[in-house]
C-alpha cells in the first residue's frame, strides 16, 4: 500500500498550492491502480471490499 501513498505525496509535493485538486487526484489515481495491481502490488482501493491481507 506504500505506492498509492508515493503517488499522492508527488502529487502533494509537486503541484502548486493552487493548482491542487483532490478530485482530479482521485481520477488520476484509479488510473494507475490496475498498473500497481498488475504489477503484483497490493492496493486497498475500498476497505470493506479489499481488506488488508493477512500473513
Amino acid at each position: 500500500m506504500t505506492f498509492p501513498r508515493l503517488l499522492a505525496m508527488a502529487e502533494a509535493a509537486w503541484t502548486a498550492p493552487d493548482k491542487k485538486d483532490f478530485a482530479g487526484f482521485e481520477q488520476r489515481l484509479t488510473k494507475f491502480m490496475p498498473l500497481l495491481k498488475q504489477r503484483g502490488l497490493y492496493v486497498m482501493e475500498t476497505p470493506t471490499l479489499t481488506p488488508e491481507p493477512t500473513l
